[in-house]
């Protein structure tokens, strides 16, 4: 063979093998990683067609502080689609996934390579050094020399990292929060700090950090307050993926119901946490609120009677028409005793023709229809017990909370607000309701996530 046919042959495998361009140079110098939307970075592993990395964002945390480790593969040759990296495994550390794996390219000393990267948040449990043990990525390449596929196999080398012990000036009562960032937000309906009495107060905190997940956020319940009943909602936690790693939230909503007139103060609330970007300890505080609660039932004047005088007491018993006026009234009360009597049994006579629905027998099993009829029934039997129990039941089953459904829809919160009154009101209230039914039956359905409301009218939710 000549060298000229040599020196072909010799370009054509490089070009199979890095499956790049035409241009196969090879250099021997370290690599220089360029990703097409950042700065060159460097590189200490000898250029080749596959190598792997691993690096941690941190060298240095305290405990329970986040740790991102970064896992990278780099490849110039074409891979199937069964990669895998063997999963990740610590002493004394919780270990949360950043999502999957994500699939770029980069610039490697001007020629294009493939990059896949996993990337993971570390929160460490004790105090220490914790050994993070090597990782193996596996995957398949064909073999153009051969027509056969290649099985390749990277071992990554061991990192360490330095878990510091929570620092002395923390308050030891407090819960621990080493974080990035922490936002705490408060939200009232209604915001009006002058209400009547038997107003439902809705109550949302949203506690939100950047490097914790959201099972490490405390609790911010309210206390119990005096002549106030207090109803707390499970609380929702998520967890988001970012660039700076995990976004843990946790929000709590509450219901606030006065049953007395007066004024009642909710506690400021204070949250304590440690900046892990500043190194120092931050305080979160939302101030107290005041709240005027009067009562709207007007108050009925009672005439006073003043007592007899001596003359007319003296002519009252002047008068020769007192037995005849004994006699009379009691053939009245007898008359009388007698009507109310075929009255009363001639309403139990009719009761047990009616058809009886009772809403405390309602399961959340029955059909929606059927707590829905209960539900109308007890409205227009004005009967606040009863409208309660059904519009529960009927709550349960449906995609969304009685609490989100007023939230979006004022005449709801309204006729909430005059059930709530007529329940829990210790002075007690006239309750219509006709305005609860008509909400319920007007309710538009909730929206999903990236759907337009349009100007189309919706049909009730109960056909008239």
């Amino acid at each position: 063979m000549s060298s000229k046919n040599a020196n072909i042959l010799n370009s054509l495998l490089l070009t199979l093998i890095l499956a790049i361009s035409t241009d196969s140079s090879i250099a021997a110098s370290p690599p220089e990683t360029q990703d097409t939307k950042s700065s060159a970075a460097k590189h200490d592993t000898p250029q080749s067609p596959i190598w792997m990395e691993r690096d941690l964002d941190l060298t240095s945390v305290y405990v329970q502080q986040q740790a991102i480790l970064r896992v990278r593969v780099y490849h110039a040759i074409p891979l199937y689609d069964d990669s895998q990296l063997s999963p990740l495994r610590l002493d004394h550390a919780e270990i949360e996934p950043l999502g999957s794996a994500i699939a770029s390219e980069t610039l490697v000393n001007g020629q294009r390579y493939g990059m896949i990267e996993t990337r993971y948040s570390i929160f460490p449990q004790e105090p220490g050094v914790l050994n993070i043990k090597a990782q193996t990525f596996t995957g398949t390449t064909p073999d153009s020399t051969r027509n056969t596929l290649q099985r390749i196999q990277l071992n990554s080398s061991d990192l360490k990292l330095i878990v510091r012990p929570k620092p002395t000036e923390y308050p030891a009562q407090a819960p621990w929060l080493p974080a990035r960032h922490i936002t705490l937000e408060e939200a009232w309906s209604p915001t009006q700090e002058s209400q009547i009495l038997g107003t439902a107060f809705s109550r949302r905190l949203r506690l939100q950090a950047q490097g914790l997940t959201a099972a490490q956020l405390p609790s911010l319940d309210t206390p119990e307050l005096p002549g106030v009943r207090y109803y707390p909602d499970q609380p929702r936690l998520t967890n988001q993926v970012t660039e700076y790693g995990v976004l843990g939230a946790r929000e709590m909503r509450s219901l606030l119901i006065p049953i007395r007139a007066g004024s009642f103060s909710t506690p400021a609330t204070e949250l304590i946490w440690w900046n892990t970007q500043e190194d120092r300890l931050e305080r979160i505080q939302i101030p107290n609120r005041h709240w005027n609660i009067r009562d709207n039932n007007p108050v009925v004047a009672q005439t006073i009677v003043p007592p007899p005088t001596p003359q007319a007491l003296a002519t009252s018993k002047g008068s020769g028409l007192a037995e005849n006026t004994q006699i009379w009234m009691w053939q009245l009360s007898t008359l009388l005793f007698a009507c109310t009597s075929i009255l009363g049994f001639g309403l139990w006579w009719r009761a047990r023709h009616q058809p009886a629905i009772s809403t405390r027998l309602i399961s959340d099993e029955a059909p929606k229809q059927l707590l829905l009829e209960a539900l109308r029934l007890a409205c227009l039997r004005n009967d606040p017990q009863g409208s309660r129990q059904a519009l529960d039941a009927w709550a349960r089953q449906q995609p969304e909370t009685l609490a989100n459904m007023a939230a979006r829809f004022s005449p709801l919160s309204e006729a909430l607000n005059a059930l709530n009154g007529a329940l829990y009101s210790e002075a007690g209230q006239r309750w219509q309701g006709d305005a609860l039914w008509e909400a319920i039956n007007g309710l538009p359905p909730r929206l999903q996530e990236g759907q337009e409301q349009t100007q189309s009218t919706l049909p009730p939710l109960y056909p008239q």
